[in-house]
């Protein structure tokens, strides 16, 4: 068993508090970064930082240019293989709508689809797409953790993380980002 704990700045920050879980290793798969050709970090901040245990890094999602429009979605995905019911995350910034997918045997699980409108020239397609079946959704708040409790127990292949109702950053032309410090998943422990 083992305590989801992470450095936030000089302090020791550890999710025991909130939920007692068998925390299983993730593997960074791949983001919005890096669809159409574009590069893994942006501005300083990539996926693989959502893994190393401090919020002093990030990744942080490309640009939109506002947070309502239906194409302003942007996720970020790991390779699990193991058995999951819990996702942890600590969000860079807040106020996001998040999307929990996974994948389980060869399909995303679950009976609702996220809502995507493709724009551009370089829409996400096909296996990038963001409109895939999600398993539970909420909202997080200003740099706050949180867990997200599966309705079950899924054999998950891999996970993605899609954020919506993105913030307005520093960073533009394409202000509006989403972002994430940490990620972990586990198995949450019955009775706890």
């Amino acid at each position: 068993m083992a305590t989801w704990a992470i450095n936030v700045g000089t302090d020791n920050f550890s999710f025991h508090d909130l939920e007692v879980f068998t925390e299983i290793p993730l593997t960074y798969s791949k983001s919005t970064n890096e669809l159409n050709g574009g590069s893994p970090i942006i501005h300083g901040h990539q996926g693989i930082d959502t893994l190393d245990r401090t919020t002093e890094t990030f990744w942080l999602s490309p640009g939109n240019g506002d947070s309502i429009s239906p194409f302003a979605l942007e996720y970020i995905e790991y390779s699990v293989n193991a058995m999951i019911n819990v996702v942890g995350i600590y969000p860079w910034g807040g106020n996001y709508e998040v999307f929990i997918s996974v994948k389980e045997g060869g399909l995303w699980r679950g009976l609702n689809t996220i809502e995507y409108t493709p724009a551009g020239s370089n829409p996400y397609t096909g296996d990038d797409t963001p409109e895939i079946n999600y398993i539970t959704k909420g909202s997080v708040t200003w740099e706050t953790p949180q867990f997200f409790t599966l309705p079950r127990v899924f054999s998950a292949e891999r996970i993605r993380i899609t954020l919506s109702n993105l913030q307005r950053t520093q960073w533009g032309p394409f202000f509006y980002r989403g972002g994430l410090r940490e990620v972990t998943v586990g198995e949450r422990i019955p009775g706890t």
